[in-house]
């Protein structure tokens, strides 16, 4: 295994540098709470003698269990499900991006007589990581959670309306003539095909 050296060099945290992290984690934030809305649209039917998770990870996983019996044995929407376990792998390979940022010490990394900008990813329960990451870089995953966040908005909503479809016993408002049962047929929107799945994705 190749052996990496990480000089740490404060002269590289730049007003730029600070921007672009702080972008980065205020992007998250939004969608780490929109997860948290979402999630609580099914909690109490799905998980009536817990309260919603703090980590990412747990939330997530249960939001694409419950989607699974919503899409496919529910609504019998096959796409709708596919397309919603592709949302939910992006956001975590973001949130990987993200959690190596949030976390990471940035410096100079050398290896093979090779060096770069890069991160040391400390983690107390195995061996450290070292990760190539420019600034560049930063400033993209920024544009990327951008993106996604506004994708999130539009999941969110279109999660809750298909969760209210699938209800018997679940209203929403549908029309300005009153509350009107939401059905398969009749829900609006559906979710959003931003970014599709490759032929390849296995849910």
């Amino acid at each position: 295994m190749a052996d990496f050296q990480f000089h740490a060099d404060f002269n590289t945290i730049t007003p730029r540098l600070e921007a672009a992290v702080g972008r980065v984690i205020l992007e998250w934030a939004v969608i780490d709470d929109c997860i948290t809305q979402l999630c609580h649209t099914f909690w109490c039917e799905a998980h009536p003698n817990d309260a919603v998770p703090r980590p990412f990870d747990k939330r997530s996983k249960a939001a694409k269990s419950f989607a699974k019996i919503m899409y496919l044995d529910r609504l019998k929407e096959p796409d709708e499900w596919v397309t919603f376990a592709w949302y939910i792998q992006r956001l975590r390979n973001l949130n990987d991006k993200r959690d190596d940022i949030a976390h990471g010490h940035p410096g100079r990394i050398t290896v093979a007589g090779k060096s770069f900008d890069g991160l040391m990813i400390p983690r107390p329960w195995r061996k450290t990581r070292f990760e190539k990451q420019s600034l560049s870089d930063i400033e993209q995953l920024g544009e990327d959670l951008r993106r996604i966040r506004a994708e999130t908005l539009e999941v969110s909503y279109a999660f809750y309306q298909a969760h209210a479809a699938s209800s018997p016993n679940k209203q929403a408002w549908q029309d300005q003539n009153g509350w009107k049962q939401v059905t398969k047929e009749n829900r609006s929107p559906k979710l959003p095909r931003w970014n599709v799945p490759p032929p390849t994705f296995q849910p």
